[in-house]
């Protein structure tokens, strides 16, 4: 809602050039939010099972000691498993959104001149409205 009070038609017309635009590129981007916190998620998780698996490698150490090699690989695999996990999810995910992101901008860029011949309409009707009230 803009209120007309007060305010030149150039005024008015720079506000909603700025409403259109905005709103055109939270369109375009709109599920880009989900893919991104997919990427930032998934690395934290790999990192998260990381730490994880030293600790189960650590507590093998603590409880056999370092005679037996194998004692400490289960921690270990699991801590590169979860890493690698977590690695190829985020680094597709990473490319989709910066791909996506990119094919968004670029949208609302071809969008702008279609939302200028919005506002350069809407504001010929609110003129034409003004001077019959």
């Amino acid at each position: 809602f803009i209120s007309t009070e007060e305010r030149t038609p150039e005024e008015m017309r720079a506000e909603l050039n700025g409403t259109v635009e905005r709103s055109s590129l939270g369109y375009f981007r709109r599920y880009l939010d989900v893919v991104n916190f997919l990427a930032s998620t998934s690395v934290l998780l790999g990192l998260l099972g990381t730490v994880r698996g030293m600790i189960v490698a650590f507590a093998q150490i603590a409880e056999k000691g370092l005679g037996e090699p194998t004692i400490v690989a289960r921690g270990i695999s699991e801590a590169l498993i979860t890493t690698v996990t977590g690695l190829s999810i985020a680094v597709p995910a990473l490319a989709i959104y910066a791909y996506f992101d990119g094919r968004a901008t670029t949208k609302a860029i071809q969008f702008e001149p279609y939302g200028h011949l919005f506002v350069d309409a809407l504001m010929r009707r609110w003129g034409r409205m003004k001077q019959a009230a």
